[in-house]
């Protein structure tokens, strides 16, 4: 049994901190990086109506934090520069366009997290290169 806090509940049944470790990590691949952090919209439909919303049932401390992590990174970053521009292009909205960019993040992060390695822009640029990325055909020569 793993310690608590006194007077802490038990977690649930089918959280994954009550699971075993391939439990845990499956629940987790499916819910942690976009529905948690909100950058993973919701989609809808009724009859023919199909819509897709932001995201209100998240973390919204964790949604403003990625959104503020993606604005920092397109300045800094000239893949995530050339990954807003071109959703920007695509008639997004620059909230949607650093929705978008975040959940590219949380995709890296995650990747990085089960790997316990440490981000290298060399290692993600030859990647992208592997791939095929199209951000490389975007991206602008300097």
């Amino acid at each position: 049994m793993r310690p608590t806090m006194i007077g802490a509940s038990p977690p649930p049944k089918n959280s994954p901190t009550a699971m075993t470790s391939p439990q845990a990590g499956s629940m987790l691949r499916e819910w942690l990086p976009g529905d948690v952090a909100g950058t993973a919209p919701v989609s809808y439909q009724s009859g023919q109506i199909h819509r897709v919303r932001v995201r209100y049932q998240c973390n919204k401390v964790l949604r403003h934090t990625v959104h503020l992590w993606a604005q920092c990174c397109v300045r800094v970053c000239p893949w995530a520069e050339v990954y807003y521009r071109q959703k920007r292009a695509e008639g997004k909205s620059h909230a949607c366009a650093l929705r978008c960019l975040g959940q590219r993040w949380l995709k890296i992060l995650w990747k990085m997290w089960q790997t316990k390695t440490c981000y290298n822009p060399d290692f993600h640029l030859a990647n992208q290169l592997k791939h095929g990325s199209w951000i490389l055909a975007v991206k602008p020569t300097k």
